[in-house]
């Protein structure tokens, strides 16, 4: 599929690692900061991003961005419908079970319809762990693409960072291995905790400080202006 929109799936096999926290951040951040038009994809089964968009509209909020609910069987009529109809479609993809379910067709289907793809993961052993096998997935489309001639930018990004000695030994595994991560990380902060649709944290001071280094660093490598 040619897309006129520019695809990015926010994803990872594993849960808990952010992936909607991230998505909704991104989607606000471009959309104020560069004035494009955003949809968001939901596909997770809990609708983590629906229900804080459908939330911030219940009271009158004005969100800066568009959103979709759908299930992984519709995901490529919908990419298809809206083609062209918005700058970029952000992907909040679920996690992949043990078992071969639509969760998993989802996630599938969206990092290979993707032009880009970013990981978030936290810093355990069992999250890196699980990061590194989806990883390996993502850099084997990446190779297909390429083939093809087809741009695929793909980074990991550590979220939830702190002190602590696990969080630095995680990348210097992720490193060894040779996994194309973002510099600049995440912390564990307040600010990222009760995120709403209508308000880009670059407004804030706080804001400025924890999350425009990374922003600034994606903008460049995924190639958003």
């Amino acid at each position: 599929m040619a897309n006129k929109t520019y695809i990015i799936s926010v994803a990872n096999r594993k849960g808990g690692v952010g992936k909607s926290t991230i998505t909704i951040l991104l989607a606000t951040s471009i959309a104020n900061q560069f004035g494009k038009k955003i949809l968001v994809l939901d596909l997770d089964s809990q609708e983590t991003s629906k229900y804080v968009y459908d939330i911030d509209v219940a009271v009158d909020r004005k969100p800066l961005f568009d959103i979709i609910s759908t299930h992984s069987r519709a995901l490529v009529d919908v990419l298809r419908e809206n083609d062209g109809k918005y700058d970029i479609i952000l992907l909040d993809l679920p996690r992949i079970t043990e078992k071969i379910t639509d969760a998993e067709n989802s996630v599938l289907n969206g990092v290979i319809f993707s032009d880009a793809v970013l990981i978030p993961t936290v810093g355990t052993v069992l999250d890196v762990a699980s990061t590194h096998g989806f990883y390996q997935m993502v850099k084997e489309f990446h190779e297909y693409k390429k083939k093809n001639k087809q741009p695929y930018k793909y980074r990991v990004l550590v979220n939830r960072s702190n002190y602590r000695a696990t969080n630095d030994h995680a990348v210097e595994y992720m490193k060894k291995e040779k996994m194309k991560l973002m510099e600049n990380r995440l912390g564990d902060y307040a600010i990222f905790q009760n995120v709403s649709t209508d308000v880009d944290i670059l407004e804030s001071a706080e804001g400025q400080k924890r999350w425009k280094p990374f922003f600034d660093e994606f903008c460049e490598t995924f190639k958003i202006q």
